[in-house]
């Protein structure tokens, strides 16, 4: 669970540092949405998803979940999917094992 909530912190940060830079380039405040990154990023996929969601899960699915994610800004959605991570792995941490009263 730490490995996947170490993956949405540097997610989040470069999320904020392409926001960043938009709003030095642009002069105004704007935190772009999680779609509008991927489009970006690999735009075909993004254009496949809906459709295969809509097909084989359920279309009220996409339009009550996946589709106000995508509209969300990056930043934000990372930073919630990494507390979230980082919480379930201090939930379920192991606890450390102690041979004669002494760390392994």
């Amino acid at each position: 669970m730490r490995f996947f909530a170490w993956i949405f912190l540097i997610l989040t940060v470069v999320a904020v540092i392409f926001d960043w830079r938009a709003i030095v380039e642009d002069g105004e405040f704007v935190l772009r949405p999680l779609g509008f990154l991927w489009n970006e990023i690999h735009s075909a996929s993004l254009q496949q998803l809906q459709p295969a969601i809509e097909r084989h899960v359920s279309p009220t699915l996409w339009e009550s979940v996946v589709q106000p994610i995508l509209t969300s800004p990056a930043a934000i959605v990372f930073g919630i999917a990494f507390l979230f991570f980082h919480i379930l792995g201090a939930l379920f941490r192991r606890p450390r094992q102690y041979y004669n009263d002494e760390p392994l």
